[in-house]
């Protein structure tokens, strides 16, 4: 498969938040040719931040990437730092860029700075400790929300309004939120992974829809695709939510190794990896359709590029670091990019360019951040230009406009034909300005205020070059401070002007409703809902009984199957009402219900189904996977079923779509003659089992329902339960053994030996032996206030057991069958 070619039609391509946008599909929107570009092109050095689910952001030709003191801009052509800030707390998760503003996330609050110069824009207030990577969705009506977590004791999530800096909702959870949050923008789903919870949550409100309590740890984000979020916990399991119709269990797959990232979305299928290289395609239904092997573990969340995966892969004393490109159909390796870290984080491709960070670890720790693509160049073909009067501080009249000056100088050694680009605030004299080596020209702004209200306002103008190896490259932003003043009294009897662009969207269980303000005019304090069927006018009352103070509104009270149409008016601040604002219309799905009480009935040979709706929809028969029929009625008869087990299906439906099913089943099989009875054998000894129960942090344990000393007091540890030793394998009847390391004294290797089955344990190591094979263990035994620990779940699995957790009660159970007693 030809890969450069597409580079070339492609084109610079931004990755502005993080895994690339607000469904974390992890889908990179450019290209990076690695056949031609195999080779590191630039490094930067950084001291590193604990941190899981962190990558870097790209656009218009510049990097923004946070470390533990320092937010850094960088020329992703040469590497070098355009601008760095200070910062007094680490910054732990992805910077996102929107607009002309980079934000990252602090320990306790959210930074916003100018991708121009690094000046500060705004900052929240202290919001919760361990801020998460960002995530930001534009709606198709010009909003900018940006949803975030904290996590310390317990957990919170917020939304946010871009547009006017206000909280749209926060909620509290049970168990801290390390991840961020996925939107899936379809379904008005908000995808929220907490410590042992994972919920989905409503756009509009920030109210629980599906959640499920899971028996682990939830570090990883959470993911939104197609009509489900999928959540991976940090144990391997896989769920989706809100829960498939198909499957009374979210857990649609369980990877078996540990997994702290979402999977990527290879077009209607998901991947992701685990720390034991394992590296799985599948489905929304949990069907694997590849299942490959790493030569190293996968120590972060993977990246799509057209045909192509990115496979972070770390290392465990080996060379196998480095990003592997995978075939996404087959999951065939085609070329691996080798670095020289045991830690690899998520690949970005932006710019024509892929960028890596890697490191010792995930802890705090020396980290490298690696650009692959074209090389620079020397310093002498490089564009350079020097901008006297690019920084703007000035004041405008109200609906007026004033101009500045300055001028810029070609101080490099190549011609430059520069493009000048300003925004609504900013318009340059000339578009198009072309400079000879050393030669200078100047350039008057026309600074407009336009419709503007009084207030501060930033501007940008971009300087750009259209370079013929690397493509458009931002030399210089032109940046501006500006105060509108002036603004005439208000007239008292002038009615504000109504609200503009007014939407309507359907949004699972509400309409959502969105306006932008007047934009001249008397100053809003508020504004009023109308909605009207599709006849008749629309009422002189209002929906809302207080005035509405944002830009948008949930109207929850709406029927299915039923069409509306909505109008906004502006109440100003000095009483007075506008005339409606622009009528907008939703139709409201009817969401198909199953049906109840299904019942069939044996009637003189033929089967008749009765069931239980509220809807008038059509209802589709199926038998046993064939469709025989349908009805608007709510009884239907099959006149002539076949003498055998049957399964009927009864499904709603309604303009092609159907909704889920109810299952009755008959048995018409003709009886068979009686067949004399052989004698019982002797029933045999059933074997004795052993139920033992731990509970985290607490000294006893019940052995078959008696409470005795467990002689120490269980903990978790990096997600795993730790038990005493020997309490563990006199209560199951296994033969223990231990052996002291003769130059200490203390104890060095425990071993298990029960019904064949023997283990043998090094404390402090990750390496055991379980019948003569050496394993892997995720949590070494450890000796603590004396005593030997040893992890619960591998011991057990390994002499034949079964362990479950009980989340909220934090208690393991051990189920033991000893054979050959009574």
């Amino acid at each position: 498969m030809a890969f450069a070619s597409r580079v070339e039609d492609e084109g610079p391509k931004p990755w502005t938040q993080y895994a690339s946008d607000h469904m974390h599909s992890s889908n990179a929107l450019g290209r990076w040719d690695f056949n031609a570009y195999d080779k590191e092109s630039w490094k930067l050095g950084l001291k590193g931040v604990e941190s899981r689910g962190r990558n870097p952001v790209v656009d218009q030709g510049r990097l923004f990437i946070g470390d533990s003191d320092k937010i850094y801009c960088i020329d992703v052509f040469t590497g070098n730092v355009l601008w760095s800030f200070e910062v007094s707390s680490p910054v732990a998760g992805s910077c996102a860029i929107v607009g002309d503003t980079v934000i990252a996330p602090m320990n306790n609050r959210l930074l916003g700075l100018s991708t121009a110069n690094g000046e500060v824009r705004w900052y929240n207030g202290d919001v919760g400790n361990n801020i998460s990577s960002q995530t930001i969705y534009k709606d198709d009506h010009g909003g900018k929300w940006m949803y975030f977590t904290t996590h310390e004791t317990t957990g919170r999530a917020y939304k946010y309004n871009l547009n006017t800096g206000r909280l749209a909702w926060k909620i509290e959870t049970e168990w801290p939120c390390p991840g961020a949050m996925g939107v899936n923008s379809d379904y008005g789903y908000v995808g929220c992974a907490a410590h042992y919870k994972a919920s989905v949550l409503n756009d509009g409100s920030g109210g629980v829809v599906d959640g499920v309590e899971v028996g682990t740890q939830s570090f990883s984000a959470t993911m939104a695709f197609d009509k489900y979020c999928i959540c991976t916990m940090s144990g391997g399991e896989i769920i989706a939510l809100p829960r498939p119709y198909s499957k009374k269990d979210p857990k649609i797959l369980d990877v078996g190794g540990m997994t702290f990232a979402p999977p990527c979305s290879f077009g209607d299928t998901l991947i992701i990896g685990d720390d034991e290289g394992r590296l799985v395609r599948f489905n929304t239904e949990g069907k694997i359709i590849w299942d490959k092997k790493m030569p190293g573990p996968v120590t972060d969340g993977c990246t799509v590029m057209g045909d192509y995966v990115l496979v972070p892969v770390g290392s465990k004393g080996s060379d196998t670091a480095g990003v592997y490109i995978v075939d996404g159909e087959t999951g065939e390796q085609v070329k691996k990019i080798p670095l020289k870290s045991s830690y690899v984080f998520q690949p970005v491709v932006a710019w024509d360019r892929m960028f890596v960070e890697h490191g010792e670890s995930n802890n705090y720790r020396n980290r490298t951040l690696s650009c692959f693509g074209k090389p620079p160049r020397t310093s002498d073909q490089e564009p350079k230009i020097r901008v006297d009067g690019g920084k703007i501080n000035a004041e405008v009249g109200y609906k007026g406009e004033t101009t500045r000056q300055m001028t810029i100088t070609n101080e490099g050694k190549i011609p430059l034909e520069l493009v000048l680009l300003g925004d609504s605030l900013l318009f340059p004299s000339k578009e198009i300005l072309g400079l000879a080596p050393k030669e200078k020209d100047t350039v008057r702004i026309a600074i407009k205020a336009g419709n503007r209200r009084p207030g501060k306002y930033n501007g940008q103008m971009a300087i750009n070059y259209q370079d013929p190896d690397y493509g458009k490259r931002t030399l210089v932003m032109v940046t501006a401070s500006v105060t509108v003043l002036d603004k005439p009294p208000e007239q008292k009897d002038e009615p504000p002007n109504p609200p503009v662009g007014l939407s309507a969207k359907w949004m699972v269980d509400h309409v959502e409703l969105f306006w932008l303000p007047p934009q001249s005019g008397t100053e809003p304090s508020g504004y009023n809902i109308f909605r009207a069927g599709l006849d008749g006018d629309f009422p002189k009352a209002p929906l809302n009984k207080t005035k509405v103070s944002e830009t948008f509104y949930s109207d929850y009270e709406v029927k299915q199957g039923q069409a509306y149409r909505y109008r906004v008016q502006t109440v100003g601040k000095n009483g007075l009402l506008s005339d409606p604002g622009n009528e907008a219309t939703v139709e409201i799905p009817i969401r198909l219900e199953k049906v109840g009480n299904l019942v069939a009935k044996i009637q003189g040979g033929a089967v008749t189904l009765t069931w239980e709706s509220e809807q008038e929809v059509e209802f589709l028969i199926e038998r046993n996977g064939e469709m025989i029929g349908s009805t608007f009625d709510k009884v239907f008869t099959d006149p002539f079923p076949p003498k055998t087990k049957l399964f009927y299906k009864v499904f709603p439906t309604k303009d092609g779509k159907m909704g889920p099913e109810a299952l009755a089943v008959v048995d018409l099989t003709p009886a068979p003659e009686p067949v004399p009875e052989p004698p019982k054998p002797p029933e045999s000894p059933q074997p004795k089992k052993i139920v033992i129960v731990f509970t985290v942090a607490k000294d006893t344990a019940t052995v078959d329902g008696k409470e005795l000393s467990c002689q120490g007091t269980p903990y978790v540890k990096g997600g795993r339960t730790m038990v005493p030793f020997r309490f563990l394998g006199e209560s199951i009847g296994a033969e223990v053994s231990f052996e002291k390391d003769p130059a200490t004294g203390r104890v060095a290797k425990v071993s298990y030996a029960l019904s064949g089955k023997t283990i043998v344990l090094s404390v402090d190591s990750r390496i055991a032996v379980v019948n003569g094979k050496e394993i892997t263990l995720d949590a070494p035994p450890e000796i603590k206030d004396g005593r030997t620990y040893v992890p619960l779940r591998f011991v057990t699995d390994a002499l034949g057991g079964e362990v479950s957790w009980d989340a909220k009660a934090r208690q393991a159970t051990i189920t033991y069958i000893k054979q050959g007693q009574l």
